[in-house]
């Protein structure tokens, strides 16, 4: 169930999870503009949070910064269910780009992620 938009409402993720993905902004705007994500065709910058419908499974989510190296300014990435059940704790610690793992379990859906 990919949107071209986030989704607010538990009834508009029928059959999937609704997550909050929050990057948080680094000590300055310029560090902040340059910290980019994409999580299940939805795309975000630091300093913003958006809620997204996302089916059980496996999950890449992929962390970019242009000015390397790594998410400077103390950056980190947190993925959790409206529930509160903290799903992804990360930052991007060197390079230009870097992926993670995220699983999106349910209690009819086992995880999946090694």
């Amino acid at each position: 169930m990919k949107r071209a938009e986030t989704c607010f409402y538990d009834t508009d993720c029928i059959g999937a999870t609704l997550l909050s993905v929050n990057v948080n902004a680094a000590y300055t705007e310029y560090l902040t503009q340059s910290i980019s994500w994409e999580f299940e065709g939805f795309e975000g910058n630091a300093g913003e949070e958006k809620l997204i419908c996302v089916q059980p499974g496996c999950h890449t989510f992929t962390m970019s910064t242009f000015t390397g190296p790594g998410w400077l300014g103390d950056v980190s990435a947190t993925i959790t269910t409206v529930d509160g059940e903290q799903l992804l704790y990360a930052t991007l610690d060197d390079g230009f780009s870097g992926t993670i793992e995220v699983d999106v379990a349910t209690s009819s859906t086992p995880s999946r992620c090694k």
